[in-house]
């Protein structure tokens, strides 16, 4: 069983000097543990989107390759 999951400030609307619009994080958990990353995107709320569903995806296909 894999778990992922991310969070973020897709646009300006909720970001602040410390949380950046593009600021996300993700994460990969499984039955050895949980890592995260943190990712700053410098698109409009679409792209920023999109980038991280796309290095979601990314990071989740090298935990399972890893894992064997």
């Amino acid at each position: 069983d894999i778990g992922l999951a991310e969070t973020g400030i897709a646009d300006p609307g909720g970001a602040s000097e410390e949380r950046p619009a593009g600021l996300f994080y993700i994460a990969i958990a499984d039955g050895k543990g949980v890592t995260s990353q943190r990712f700053e995107f410098k698109d409009d709320r679409t792209g920023n989107r999109l980038a991280c569903a796309e290095a979601a995806m990314r990071l989740l296909v090298e935990h399972v390759q890893a894992s064997g």
